[in-house]
């Protein structure tokens, strides 16, 4: 996964690529130009985690690093994460990552005018005929109630278990690595299909090979690495 590096004032400061290598977890960190003796802090959800200091390279600067689960630290990588390129004295406790920007409100639609019930008009009583007392009348039938219309509901998407996510891979590889997964989830989106494995920073992730094409994703309050495959390979 790759991310923009920002510098605390929001200037670009190159990009960041987040990478599984085995069970320990990749960073490369490129900028096409130099900045003052600087820090790479990655912000997460967990608190900040300090990568190093770049090296010049070609102009620019440069980082490369592999980190073990243990020297991670139990940073949580499946949530929101923002690369910052700070100085190298700065105080890491005073870095956090800042509120999500809250959802606009959509206004409410005007009330529609309520248009008046037209009023009924009066039966008028026939007139009996000459000579003839006027019949009773007869109560009239209740009017019977039309039907009602019938009512259509959208069936949503739902995540379902997932018994042998082996079967949801075309390369062998993959389909060996997710065979004893446990707890995926599994469904439909057109002619894709999305696989949610579950994700912790202290725990081994079995999908490993393929861990560069998950996106984080919360599904019913637990973390999820979801893969989009089509016809068995991750896209």
């Amino acid at each position: 996964m790759q991310y923009d590096v920002l510098t605390p004032d929001g200037e670009p400061a190159g990009r960041l690529d987040i990478y599984a290598s085995g069970v320990r977890t990749g960073f490369a960190y490129i900028s096409d130009r130099p900045f003052p003796l600087s820090r790479l802090v990655l912000l997460t959800e967990s608190g900040p985690l300090s990568l190093g200091i770049p090296a010049p390279e070609a102009g620019g600067m440069s980082l490369r690093k592999l980190l073990s689960p243990l020297a991670l630290g139990g940073a949580d990588l499946g949530g929101r994460v923002l690369p910052l390129l700070v100085p190298a004295d700065a105080d890491l406790s005073s870095l956090s990552l800042p509120d999500p920007a809250p959802e606009p409100e959509q206004p409410s639609p005007p009330p529609e005018p309520e248009q008046p019930s037209p009023s009924p008009e009066p039966e008028r009583e026939p007139e009996p005929s000459p000579g003839r007392e006027p019949e009773p009348e007869c109560p009239a039938a209740p009017a019977r109630e039309a039907p009602p219309e019938a009512i259509t509901e959208a069936l949503s998407e739902t995540w379902a278990p997932e018994p042998a996510p082996a079967r949801l891979f075309a390369d062998p590889e993959l389909a060996a690595a997710a065979e004893n997964a446990q707890g995926v989830l599994a469904r439909a989106d057109g002619p894709d299909t999305l696989a949610a494995f579950p994700f912790s920073p202290s725990k081994p992730f079995p999908l490993l090979p393929a861990f560069r094409f998950g996106a984080a994703q919360e599904i019913g309050g637990g973390t999820y690495l979801v893969f989009r495959l089509r016809d068995g390979r991750p896209i």
